[in-house]
């Protein structure tokens, strides 16, 4: 067989070739000599495709699904082990917004408190405080996060900007009109949850494209539930 694909590609399978050779032993030969030798990259390439497309939908079908993602951001760190007593406060209140059988909640402190405590440290702290900072900005154009419980600077700046739900339109009672402030109300003095500035809770707004979507507005229905629950 020569490199200038000149030859059937299937020439090996023919009567008269190979005479006298079983099919196993012409088709070792066929896909040494004839397609490994010419398409090997092809192959190889298209094995790589398949892997990275298994991959993709695995990622799809067995991703953890959440009926609440909610972020907390500031300049005060909430430990994680009352993070997670707060998600499962909060899981008794939410309803199974996509209707798995479910109640999941994710959650995310994004600390921005650390030239504060570490001003020595120069750059590293300065770039983590500044990914912590982009993160908390990104999260209001992700549709999953829905809750945010901001310090004062956060929660004013982001209120001003019009990122956050009326409260009204809740039927939650507070003096802020888009945030609830948390650390003051029952739930988080039970769970120790302080901010000597105080968190503010309060509920994305909704934009043209997120009030059709009905996936979305369930999950709304499970932020303003939680949110409800902290206002208590």
């Amino acid at each position: 067989m020569k490199s200038s694909d000149s030859f059937d590609l299937f020439e090996v399978f023919k009567p008269g070739y190979m005479d006298g050779a079983t099919f196993r032993q012409k088709f070792f030969y066929w896909f040494r000599n004839v397609y490994w030798y010419h398409y090997k990259k092809q192959t190889l390439l298209a094995i790589f495709g398949l892997i990275l497309l298994c991959v993709f939908i695995g990622d799809i079908v067995y991703r953890e699904k959440y009926d609440l993602c909610l972020i907390v951001g500031g300049d005060t760190m909430v430990e994680s082990e009352a993070l997670s007593k707060l998600s499962e406060e909060l899981k008794t209140v939410i309803p199974d917004a996509d209707g798995d059988g479910k109640i999941n909640i994710k959650y995310q402190m994004l600390y921005t408190g650390l030239l504060r405590d570490k001003p020595e440290e120069g750059q590293v702290f300065d770039e983590m405080l500044g990914a912590a900072v982009q993160k908390i900005q990104l999260s209001f154009a992700d549709d999953d996060t829905l809750l945010f419980i901001l310090d004062k600077s956060f929660a004013d700046w982001y209120a001003a900007e019009g990122a956050f739900e009326p409260l009204s339109g809740m039927d939650i009672a507070s003096e802020n009109e888009y945030c609830v402030r948390a650390d003051e109300k029952e739930l988080f003095k039970k769970l120790g949850i302080k901010n000597p500035g105080g968190w503010y809770a309060g509920i994305k707004v909704k934009n043209e494209s997120r009030a059709k979507n009905p996936k979305i507005l369930k999950k709304y229905e499970a932020a303003e539930a939680a949110l409800k629950a902290i206002a208590k």
